[in-house]
């Protein structure tokens, strides 16, 4: 799974995850693998675009 999302100070940034719910997990922490604030700008998941 792949996240493509842009930061509040405009950076634009892409992070990769082995799973769904390797990204579930993550985010679900106290410090979230993306901040919550962040605007998500793709998602690929098995290489389809969601």
């Amino acid at each position: 799974m792949k996240v493509t999302f842009k930061t509040l100070d405009g950076r634009t940034m892409t992070k990769e995850f082995a799973s769904v719910d390797e990204f579930v997990t993550l985010q679900n922490r106290e410090i979230p693998a993306i901040d919550d604030s962040a605007k998500v700008l793709e998602v690929v998941i098995s290489g389809q675009v969601e």
